[in-house]
């Protein structure tokens, strides 16, 4: 018996309840409607109507949420970590024959290479060879994934395990799938450690709305670190600093625009600068003017005594003439 404790609270905090599959729901529901108590995780897959590596990859993905955790006593491995949901624990000779039968050898010796160890636990091989015979996967797909995870140094046997069941229940399930998706994950990375260097972020985590503005930018946009520094520039002439609510302004002007180049978007900010010029030059030319009130410094007091005398005194003085 599995005894699985649900934090419904974490739940309404975890992205994950929006991101989640149907399949990923249905695992959920499941294990709520059975009071989180299961026989084993292929009673919760019939349960929830999905196969065994769907319902593993859902685990995976509320327990890593922190919606899930399993009070079902388990062996630690070396890293002080239960074996991954999943993963059937079988006895060792079963999987001693599966590895002469299926000749897994070579698959548990690259693996410890990539590692950079001479030899795995027979827990750790028991992971790696369950998603051999558990779940179908290849040879080829394990190593793979493994040869993937230790280019970013993050290789353990049980993460390799817990991402191969993600990505199963993503219907990433065959080595050509999994290329592509490395592939995209490559780019990604590429494409993300080019933004940083132009931001110069090295060493930090990257908040929701920088990752958010650069994924924009670089993934649905496809602008290279090149544009991407060009609106950095425009940013830090235009108003002394790399805003990024700014840069994204640009940016997305420029993409809206069609511009493909650099020299496409710099001729769209010098259109841009002209067509506020016009505006500008238009809506002075359209204020009526306004009349010159005299200042006090204009006024002539001379002049505007003698004007006075000439009203007051200048018909008398032209009859006493005629006289």
């Amino acid at each position: 018996m599995i005894y699985y404790r649900i934090n419904l609270a974490a739940l309404t905090k975890s992205d994950a309840f929006g991101e989640a599959s149907r399949e990923e729901l249905r695992v959920l529901v499941a294990l709520i409607s059975a009071d989180g108590r299961i026989e084993s995780r292929e009673t919760l897959a019939r349960l929830a109507g999905v196969s065994s590596a769907r319902c593993a990859s859902s685990l995976t993905l509320w327990e890593s949420a922190g919606v899930l955790s399993t009070s079902e006593d388990g062996v630690l491995d070396e890293f002080g970590e239960k074996p991954s949901e999943g993963v059937s624990e079988r006895p060792s000779r079963e999987v001693a024959e599966d590895i002469r039968d299926r000749e897994l050898a070579s698959l548990i010796e690259e693996v410890a290479a990539l590692m950079n160890r001479p030899a795995l636990s027979t827990q750790e091989i028991k992971q790696i060879t369950g998603l051999v015979t558990d779940y179908s996967l290849t040879p080829e797909y394990v190593l793979t994934l493994a040869a993937h995870l230790a280019d970013r140094g993050i290789l353990r046997p049980k993460r390799l395990v817990d991402e191969a069941l993600r990505l199963v229940g993503r219907g990433i399930d065959n080595t050509e799938s999994l290329e592509i998706y490395i592939q995209q994950r490559e780019r990604e990375s590429a494409a993300e450690y080019e933004i940083r260097r132009i931001f110069g972020i090295y060493h930090r985590a990257l908040s929701p709305s920088e990752r958010k503005y650069f994924r924009t930018w670089s993934e649905e946009y496809g602008y290279s670190e090149v544009i991407i520094g060009e609106a950095y520039d425009i940013a830090v002439v235009n108003i002394g600093k790399p805003a990024l609510a700014y840069m994204h302004k640009l940016l997305t002007g420029w993409h809206e625009a069609g511009c493909k180049t650099v020299e496409e978007c710099r001729a769209k900010c010098e259109l841009d600068k002209a067509e506020l010029a016009e505006r500008k030059n238009k809506s002075t030319k359209s204020k009526p003017k306004e009349e010159k009130t005299p200042k006090y410094a204009d006024f002539d007091s001379e002049d505007a005594l003698m004007k006075a005398l000439e009203r007051s005194y200048g018909e008398d003085t032209d009859d006493k003439g005629e006289e």
